[in-house]
């Protein structure tokens, strides 16, 4: 199958690339984007972090106080592992945090629901 991300001979040098670690949050079936993307000046917009963050960076950038998924769960305090391999993702207390650049945006664990995931979207 073909993919839309381009090969390591085709990106650009002397640009930052983030590669995403395993993940045991909602991106682990999202390949796109565990694969490594380059973030280029254009990418970033001026969006209020405290407020909503960028779309175009997935949330990333959200620093809010939201501590609830969209379906009423609270959320768990962020863990040591997380943390650590996310360092400046804000994970702080139990703050929805987009940290693996997941296509639905900001998440947090969560006590499990009627489908057994332990995490969920926030609003």
């Amino acid at each position: 199958s073909s993919s839309s991300l381009p090969s390591s001979s085709s990106s650009p040098t002397n640009l930052p690339t983030i590669t995403m670690a395993p993940s045991y949050g909602p991106s682990e079936s999202n390949t796109a984007f565990n694969a490594g993307i380059v973030f280029t000046p254009d990418h970033w917009c001026d969006a209020n972090p405290e407020e909503c963050g960028c779309p175009n960076l997935l949330g990333k950038d959200y620093r809010g106080p939201i501590r609830e998924t969209k379906d009423g769960r609270e959320c768990i305090k962020w863990d040591a592992w997380w943390i650590r391999d996310h360092p400046n993702a804000g994970l702080e207390e139990n703050f929805c945090r987009n940290p693996d650049l997941d296509a639905g945006g900001p998440w947090c664990f969560a006590d499990e629901d009627e489908d057994g995931r332990g995490w969920g979207y926030c609003d």
